[in-house]
């Protein structure tokens, strides 16, 4: 049960050894130019004035293991409108791209939006420099990529002229370099012990008997054998929809996002990012029975769930994290039993007291070994479930140890004049931080060295889940990204805080106040 209900938690698009523009528009005219040829280039356009009457167009870009639905019921309370959210003067429309290489995509976006044209015509929108794309996590990528090759092909019509991203990875995805590294299915094969070996114990636990024919240790063995040998045989059931067609473009590092980063792009810009996980000084542990687990709340809002909600509703991702916390508690109470159990045993029987009570003593000899193998194999799932959720940020990029540059601030308390004191060394951010300090009526005197040491230390950053908000914040030229607090990567999607984004962007521009963005409602 276990198994399934781990498995079925599943990512469409992820103590252990694992364990960071210019306004354009077209001339205002009563009645808005027909361009029977090429679309204006971005670069040319005259400072941009919200529309009044004229419908605009919106191409909505799905992310990793979506389709042209995932976006829908925003899409259609966009023209509609929903509660508290008001019909725009919009024209949606769903546009979707082969899933391979980053260029690749670009390219089959640019296709798909072409071919979407004829359903803006009928709708009387005729000028394309109205147009924009709000995307999704990967779409965000793929879009900037169709921006790019746009710019790169001057005689290829150009249909949108803005874009806005939630969620996207712009500083690259560190769950793929995870991915290729090996890092994920260590991390499947880990789920795959813990879960598997307590499924196995549970059936010894309730018929103890079972013990007599079948070795437990054997048999746990065997299970770490095959979770060892085939990884891929658990992880396409929770991982392997949003890693498979996922080319290495979207990496951190990759050369394909570099040349979507250094290209410099006229469009109108703007992002938002979701964090699901609290600041390190609001979650000090960083596993247990935290308010903040990851890996749990990303997994308890599966990407179809959320598509499927109604529009706006997909906020609540607490549910698995109790089942969570709960499970954990359960690991841990009865690994404490069995490692009682082993501990009041008192050994097994000599020769004599096998004469007094043999079959007190024929129990020991089955109990005290299947005791020491139940409290072994909870003891490694529960410290499995307590560094899961770590195991996933280090997976994501959320949870790192690189080198930090400090400057050594020395303290130093002269006890006796003339002699050497005390000396105490830390290291801090900013050499104002080296402050001289009291201890009763010790006096300590600090200097800051003036020269910069590269200490290593873990470094926790905020994330949604699946992107850390420093890489989705990271759109060259789209000014200041809004953050959209307590939301995870799927709930970007279809949740409240979706919705205060689109409101910000066609109320206010977003949080750069792009007029481009400003769209008037119906």
């Amino acid at each position: 049960m276990l198994l399934l209900l781990f498995m079925a938690s599943t990512l469409v698009a992820q103590e252990t050894t694992l364990c960071p523009p210019g306004q354009y528009y077209s001339a205002d005219f009563n009645t808005p130019p027909i361009y029977v040829g090429l679309g204006p280039n971005p670069s040319e356009l005259p400072p941009f004035t919200p529309p009044i009457d004229e419908l605009r167009g919106i191409f909505w870009v799905h992310g990793f293991g979506g389709d042209n639905n995932s976006l829908n019921a925003v899409a259609t309370a966009t023209d509609l409108g929903a509660a508290g959210y008001l019909a725009r003067r919009t024209v949606s429309v769903p546009t979707t791209y082969l899933v391979n290489d980053l260029p690749g995509a670009g390219h089959s976006l640019n296709q798909n939006i072409s071919g979407q044209t004829q359903v803006l015509l009928d709708n009387g929108i005729i000028d394309p420099s109205y147009n924009f794309i709000i995307a999704h996590s990967q779409g965000g990528i793929v879009s900037r990529m169709a921006d790019m090759q746009l710019d790169n092909n001057p005689g290829t019509l150009r249909r949108f002229y803005g874009i806005a991203t939630f969620g996207s990875p712009h500083n690259g995805a560190q769950i793929l370099n995870s991915r290729n590294s090996g890092l994920v299915n260590e991390f499947a094969t880990d789920a795959c012990k813990a879960v598997l070996s307590t499924s196995a114990a549970s059936l010894f636990e309730a018929k103890p008997i079972i013990a007599l024919f079948l070795d437990l240790n054997g048999l746990t063995v065997r299970i770490e054998d095959l979770c060892e040998t085939v990884p891929g045989t658990f992880l396409p059931f929770a991982l392997s929809k949003f890693f498979s067609g996922v080319s290495n473009g979207y990496a951190v590092g990759a050369e394909d996002l570099g040349d979507i980063n250094s290209h410099n792009s006229a469009v109108h810009k703007a992002s938002f990012h979701g964090v699901e996980f609290a600041k390190p000084s609001e979650d000090p542990t960083d596993n247990g029975f935290t308010s903040k687990q990851v890996l749990w709340r990303t997994l308890g809002s599966p990407p179809d769930a959320v598509t499927n909600a109604p529009v706006f509703s997909a906020n609540e991702d607490q549910d698995l994290v109790d089942w969570a916390n709960t499970l954990m508690a359960e690991y841990q109470a009865t690994y404490e039993l069995h490692a009682g159990n082993v501990e009041n045993a008192g050994g097994y029987c000599d020769w004599w007291e096998w004469l007094i009570s043999p079959i007190f003593c024929a129990e020991l000899e089955v109990s005290i070994p299947l005791d020491i193998e139940l409290r072994n194999i909870y003891h490694n799932a529960w410290r499995w479930s307590q560094g899961v959720d770590r195991q996933w940020k280090i997976i994501i990029g959320a949870h790192t140890v690189e080198p930090v540059p400090k400057y050594r601030c020395t303290c130093e308390f002269e006890s006796i004049p003339g002699e050497p004191g005390i000396i105490e060394e830390t290291f801090v951010d900013n050499p104002a931080d080296c402050k001289d300090y009291w201890v009763g009526n010790q006096h300590f005197e600090c200097t800051a060295s003036t020269e910069i040491e590269f200490v290593i230390e873990t470094v926790i950053r905020e994330s949604d889940g699946v992107v850390t908000a420093e890489s989705a914040q990271g759109y060259p030229g789209a000014g200041e990204s809004m953050l959209l607090n307590n939301a995870n990567h799927f709930q970007l999607r279809n949740s409240t805080q979706t919705k205060n984004g689109l409101l910000k962007l066609f109320d206010e521009g977003g949080e750069a106040a792009e007029s481009f963005f400003i769209t008037k409602t119906k």
